[in-house]
């Protein structure tokens, strides 16, 4: 925090020689506005704001797994992650003539705690294996959130906070990787007097985060909704699969593999536009799941 004399706030910056930048207190705003910075020698690397704490993860996993009955088997498991102490570069006035690195950008502003992310989730999975053939469940209930971090702005590679207030707003809500449902079954049968092996492959997901946005006049974006507060569509796939095996000589085998890839031809949006500035295509589909395909390949064995 800077310190305060007279109506003004002064903060210290440890570059080559001081550096000193003068923030007055705007009434209107209710804001600090910092100065342009004096003396020293500008630096075009990041200041540090010390004490900078190293970020890391506080992550346990709770797991229960049983025997049904035979050769059948069941298990239940929790998971929690949150990550401490995160550090961005962000500015120190309204110009950016200077940037430093510090776990709480907006900290000489009176905000507090603005970088933050967490994950939960629950797990069932269940298994059956039979003499031709096994069954797998899997189900998962989950939510990851945060104000930095998703593919787009990772941590100290994006614009997240370096301006405020432009960069600040709306930046916590729902990562890019949050489906509240995952759902996955598979069964295999090995198929009598043809020995052939018969696959089935049947995936659900709940839609995935995204974020309406505009430019901002700084760089980057500004958030004009929560982070997440968007939703594509669900995600459905069946697919469905035969494999026949050859023996030629002793333990020489080839293998014959027919696939149909999304037997229902189901045809979601998987990513989205996001600019508000093309009111004509924000929120419509940018890419698709792949339609139905068929693919052949061959397997040899030796």
């Amino acid at each position: 925090m800077p310190s305060i004399k007279d109506g003004k706030a002064t903060q210290l910056l440890t570059t080559p020689a001081t550096r000193v930048v003068v923030f007055n207190w705007n009434a209107t705003t209710q804001q600090w506005v910092g100065g342009n910075p004096t003396g020293g020698t500008p630096i075009e690397a990041a200041l540090i704001d010390r004490p900078l704490d190293p970020t890391y993860d506080e992550q346990f996993n709770v797991a229960v797994e049983r025997q049904l009955w035979r050769n059948a088997a069941a298990s239940v498991t929790y998971i929690y992650k949150k990550t401490h102490d995160l550090y961005e570069d962000s500015c120190l006035d309204e110009e950016c003539s200077n940037f430093w690195l510090t776990n709480q950008p907006g900290a000489f502003l009176g905000i507090e705690d603005v970088l933050r992310k967490e994950y939960y989730g629950y797990f069932f999975e269940f298994e059956q294996r039979f003499n031709r053939g096994q069954v797998f469940l899997n189900y998962g209930y989950s939510k990851a959130r945060g104000s930095i971090g998703d593919e787009v702005d990772k941590q100290y590679a994006g614009v997240d906070f370096d301006v405020f207030p432009d960069h600040f707003v709306n930046r916590y809500g729902f990562q890019p990787d949050d489906a509240r449902h995952r759902f996955k079954i598979f069964g295999s049968y090995t198929i009598p007097w043809i020995e052939t092996d018969f696959g089935v492959n049947y995936f659900f997901r709940t839609g995935l985060p995204y974020t309406r946005q505009r430019s901002s006049p700084f760089g980057g974006t500004e958030f004009v909704e929560p982070r997440g507060n968007s939703r594509t569509e669900d995600l459905h796939q069946l697919d469905v699969s035969l494999e026949k095996r050859f023996t030629l000589y002793r333990t020489l085998s080839v293998s014959v593999i027919g696939q149909v890839r999304n037997v229902l031809d189901y045809e979601a949006g998987t990513t989205y536009f996001t600019n508000v500035g093309s009111p004509a295509t924000v929120g419509t589909p940018s890419a698709y799941q792949l339609p139905r395909n068929y693919q052949v390949g061959f397997r040899i064995d030796f």
